[in-house]
C-alpha cells in the first residue's frame, strides 16, 4: 500500500509502503442435472441444468491501495471481490450413425456478480478510503462486482464424421467442425455529471446520476468456430485445424461506445502429423500457428491500436514408442 505522503513518481516522503492483509473464502455448492431421451437407435435429446462459477481476477483481489495526489486519483483492490456464478441450461438434439455424428443446441447462460475495473471520475460527494475521508474531485479505480445479471444466449452446431464409404484413398478423410453464435447482454453501471449555474447562492449547483450502459459480456466474442480436416491411412494420421474468434470487448468506456476497448477477431491454424514407422515407435510433428496469426487489440472508433502481438510459429518433432 502508497503511503499518503508519497506521490506515485514523485519525491519521497515518507516510507513508500505498507504492510496489509486480506482474505477471502468461497463456499459454493455446485449442482449438475442431466438428462438423455433416446426415442430412436439414431436419434437422442440432452438436457441438462448445471451451475459453475468463475474466480475473481487475482490481481483485482490484492488489497493494495495506490494513491496519487497530483493526478488526484485513487487505485484500490477488493478482496471482498464475489466470485461469478452461471446457471447453465442446454437443449442438445443428435443424429448419429457409423458415418458420424450431428449435433444441433441451444443454450442460455445467466452469470450474476461478474467483476470488472471501474472508474469514477470527479468525485461530487464525500468518499470513505483509509487515509481519504473525502475524495470530493478525486478520480477512484476499483474493481467491483456487477449488481444485475448478465446473460448469453445462443445455437451450436457440430460435425463430426468419416468418408469411409469413398473409394480409396479418399475412404482416409475424416472431418469435424463445429460453429456457436452467441448473444450476450450485460449491464455496466456509470455516473452521469450535470452543473448547473445559478443567479442566487451557492451559484453553481453539481449534481450526480447513477445509471447503466448495455453492452455484451467482457471477452465474450459473437462468433466461434473450429474446423479439422484429417486423414487417416495405413499407419499415417494428420489433422489441420482452423480456430476462429469473433471479436470481443476488452474494455467498456462509461458513456461512449466509439471508444471501448476492442480484442480483435482472429483465425488461428495448426497442424498435426504422426507416422507409425514399426509396432510402437511413432513419428510425431506439431506446427503450431502456421500463418502467425497477429493478435491485437484497439478501440472502436476509426479502430485505433491499441495492442499488437505476433507470437510466432513453433514445430516440435518427437518420436514416440509404446511398450
Amino acid at each position: 500500500m502508497l503511503s499518503p505522503l508519497q506521490s506515485e513518481g514523485g519525491k519521497r516522503l515518507a516510507p513508500a509502503f505498507n504492510d496489509t492483509l486480506g482474505n477471502r473464502q468461497y463456499d459454493n455448492l455446485l449442482p449438475n442435472f442431466q438428462l438423455r431421451i433416446k426415442p430412436l437407435s439414431w436419434f437422442d435429446v440432452r438436457l441438462a441444468s448445471t451451475k459453475s462459477l468463475t474466480r475473481p481476477n487475482f490481481y483485482s483481489l490484492i488489497p493494495f491501495e495506490l494513491i496519487q495526489w497530483d493526478l488526484l486519483t485513487l487505485q484500490y483492490g477488493n478482496c471482498q471481490l464475489k466470485e461469478a456464478t452461471a446457471a447453465n441450461y442446454d437443449v442438445h438434439l443428435s443424429l448419429y450413425s457409423r458415418y458420424g455424428l450431428l449435433t444441433g443446441g441451444y443454450f442460455y447462460k445467466s452469470v450474476e456478480n461478474i467483476d470488472y475495473v471501474r472508474t469514477t471520475p470527479n468525485l461530487l460527494r464525500g468518499y470513505y478510503a483509509p487515509y481519504l475521508t473525502n475524495l470530493k474531485g478525486w478520480t477512484v479505480i476499483r474493481p467491483e462486482n456487477l449488481n444485475d445479471a448478465s446473460t448469453a444466449k445462443g445455437w451450436e452446431f457440430e460435425l463430426q464424421t468419416n468418408l469411409k464409404f469413398l473409394p480409396s484413398p479418399l475412404d482416409g478423410i475424416v472431418l469435424y467442425a463445429n460453429y456457436s453464435t452467441i448473444q450476450s447482454e450485460t449491464r455496466y453501471p456509470y455516473t452521469i455529471y450535470r452543473t448547473k449555474f445559478t443567479t442566487t447562492p451557492p451559484y453553481v449547483i453539481s449534481t450526480a446520476t447513477d445509471t447503466a450502459r448495455v453492452a455484451r459480456m467482457l471477452g465474450q466474442a459473437n462468433e466461434i468456430a473450429n474446423l479439422t480436416l484429417g486423414y487417416e491411412k495405413k499407419g499415417f494420421s494428420g489433422r489441420l485445424s482452423m480456430i476462429y474468434q469473433g471479436n470481443s470487448l476488452q474494455s467498456i468506456n462509461n458513456q461512449a461506445k466509439e471508444l471501448d476497448g476492442i480484442d480483435d477477431s482472429s483465425v488461428r491454424w495448426d497442424l498435426v502429423m504422426m507416422q507409425r514407422i514399426y509396432k510402437g515407435l511413432t513419428i510425431i510433428a506439431n506446427v503450431n500457428n502456421l500463418t502467425n496469426q497477429e493478435e491485437k487489440s484497439y478501440i472502436r472508433y476509426l479502430e485505433y491500436p491499441t495492442r499488437r502481438e505476433l507470437y510466432g510459429r513453433t514445430i516440435d518433432l518427437g518420436i514416440q514408442y509404446k511398450l
